[in-house]
């Protein structure tokens, strides 16, 4: 695949998949055989003016979100 090609099909994944950041793509990428670095990855997803996927909230140790009482 040429390096235009892979940066259409790299900038097509979060568009058809919003929530996901350059991490997914990249995984993504990798699991359909391209060899590509996270840092290509997020300067493809840069270039392209998508933004990163919305961080999600860690949970606490025990698995809920507020404060031990």
């Amino acid at each position: 695949m040429t390096p235009a090609r892979l940066c259409h099909h790299a900038a097509q994944l979060p568009s058809k998949n919003p929530r996901w950041g350059f991490r997914r793509v990249h995984g993504e990428l990798r699991r359909l055989g391209h060899a590509i670095s996270t840092a290509t990855a997020r300067r493809i997803l840069r270039a392209s003016g998508l933004t990163p996927g919305r961080r999600r909230q860690h949970r606490g140790e025990c698995g809920h979100g507020g404060a031990d009482p």
